[in-house]
């Protein structure tokens, strides 16, 4: 039970937490014991009863102002988690060693676990009785009258798990994310056939009680038939971006204004402008254009970039873009909105799954967008072209890139105009980040400049740097914009972004189906190559 709580029961039910600081500070109160780590771990593991090979479970649980279920499958280390909140479903696993979720649109994606955080805290503390790596005994919460302990491998999540003394059971967890605190606590505990699991859990969330969740476990099986177990890796459950009869591309109507790509597509026969944004795990539309379409705004929660903000979900009966057609659309309704031309107002964000279900070809020079199916894409017809191979674990594309010599994880972001750097790869590498003359010329007086976010302001500090190497492309004294410390907006696992700064200089093909960009060089980077 420890280590089941302990990596985060239905986390996937939380907002998605971003990059970090006071929120890592240990629970305060704690006093030094005389028991060990392995002591405390041995009575929980006597308290609990030995996990199941295999067990089944049934949720039901409150958030955000919906109310939803979740029914789990667990096989060994393989799980299947299915939930639904409201109209909108959506499942999570492991199989085989390969974890994987499908989102509310009906797409699965194979995840890589590249620095999955949460797993590495949880392996953590599965070895702990073996290892003490990263897992250490506090002392004692004499408030809680718990023991606490401290998980934080080097790259996973730090988390602190009260233990109770009377029961010796895991009755809280507190999550450190950069941008808040995730606690859960367990109570009613149960046993069933030896197993003593907790019936109710409450999450709370730092940001605020909009984010409070409440499961309570309605049915438990700790045997189930093996056979009745689905714990296979879903297909995905339709077609997402429909072309028309015949059509294997088509293109996109964009236009492409200050640095950004303009889609146009109309909701309900009305025409709205969004932005095709790779750097966007979901599609988003503005909050009150949402209702002006008589949309309906489903829960209510609060959410951090860079401000905070309120957020809810939409789901869209139909979305007609340019010949392509999306029904049901699963999106966020959120505050957004800009106008980048007088006759241009941006309205809402193409991300992931628009994006993942063709071959969505910009050509940054020629200034179009195209949708290509999968099966008609071949991409060895193109001329010097380069793969880069990208994880989309956050549903964005997250690839290697190199300042100086320090290498780090970017986001290829359309959505972004300049190469961001975040402060804690800066705080890491200060003589790679250093600026070279470059950024001080174009700061003047300023210490930063601002730029807009999602719901607020940004401080970008422009800083020249010797090299920015990326998909084999070296790019010299290139000036980045080098972010002052905003960790709800720097994406937990990566180290900055790359966008129109560089993307301009290629065609991109973002072919998320086999999990890689593949870039071509257009006239514009010949140019810039031979000095012009």
């Amino acid at each position: 039970m420890a280590a089941a709580l302990a990596a985060g029961l239905c986390l996937a039910c939380l907002s998605d937490a971003r990059a970090a600081t006071r929120f890592e500070a240990p629970p305060g109160g704690i006093v030094p014991v005389a028991v060990t780590l392995d002591q405390v771990l041995s009575q929980n593991e006597q308290a609990s009863g030995a996990e199941p090979v295999a067990s089944t479970e049934r949720w039901s649980f409150s958030a955000y102002g919906m109310r939803g279920t979740e029914s789990d499958e667990y096989r060994g280390d393989d799980y299947r988690e299915a939930t639904t909140l409201g109209p909108f479903s959506f499942q999570r696993g492991r199989s085989h060693g390969r974890a994987w979720r499908q989102n509310a649109n009906g797409l699965t994606q194979l995840l890589s676990s590249v620095r999955d955080r949460d797993a590495i805290s949880a392996a953590a503390l599965r070895d702990a009785r073996r290892s003490h790596a990263g897992v250490r005994l506090l002392g004692e919460s004499v408030a809680r009258r718990a023991y606490v302990v401290a998980v934080s491998p080097a790259g996973g999540r730090r988390q602190w798990i009260f233990f109770d003394k009377a029961t010796n059971l895991v009755t809280r967890v507190e999550f450190a994310f950069p941008d808040r605190r995730v606690t859960i606590v367990a109570d009613d505990f149960r046993d069933s056939d030896g197993i003593v699991r907790a019936w109710h859990l409450h999450a709370t969330d730092s940001i605020g009680s909009e984010n409070d969740v409440d499961w309570k476990l309605e049915a438990f099986d700790p045997k189930p038939d093996p056979a009745t177990l689905e714990l296979n890796v879903p297909a995905n459950d339709r077609v997402f971006d429909e072309f028309p009869d015949g059509a294997s591309r088509v293109q996109i109507p964009a236009r492409f204004l200050d640095s950004h790509v303009i889609v146009r597509l109309s909701v309900g026969g009305r025409p709205l402008d969004f932005l095709l944004d790779s750097g966007t795990s979901d599609i988003v539309i503005d909050r009150e254009v949402a209702r002006s379409l008589g949309l309906t705004l489903h829960g209510r929660s609060k959410n951090v970039t860079a401000g905070a903000y309120v957020q809810s979900q939409v789901l869209v009966p139909e979305i007609r873009v340019g010949r392509l057609t999306l029904h049901d659309v699963a999106a966020y309704g959120l505050p957004f909105s800009y106008r980048p031309a007088p006759d241009v107002h941006v309205v809402g964000m193409l991300g992931y799954d628009f994006i993942s279900d063709a071959v969505i070809h910009v050509d940054y020079f020629h200034r179009h967008v195209e949708a290509i199916a999968y099966d008609a894409f071949r991409p060895e017809r193109l001329r010097n072209a380069s793969q880069l191979n990208v994880t989309l674990d956050d549903g964005v594309p997250v690839a290697h890139a190199s300042i100086g010599g320090a290498g780090g994880r970017f986001i290829v972001d359309t959505g972004s105009v300049e190469t961001v750097v975040f402060s804690r790869f800066a705080r890491e590498h200060p003589a790679e980040v250093a600026d070279a003359g470059g950024g001080a010329e174009l700061r003047g007086a300023d210490p930063y400049f601002s730029a807009g976010g999602v719901g607020g302001k940004l401080k970008l500090v422009p800083t020249q740097i010797r090299a920015f190497t990326f998909a084999g492309n070296v790019f010299r004294d290139f000036i980045v914009e080098r972010v002052r410390d905003a960790p709800s907006f720097e994406v937990e696992d990566a180290d900055g972004l790359i966008g129109y700064q560089f993307l301009h200089y290629f065609d991109v093909f973002f072919d998320y189906r086999h999990s890689r960009l593949i870039l071509v060089p257009n006239p514009l980077f010949n140019q810039a190559s031979q000095g012009g």
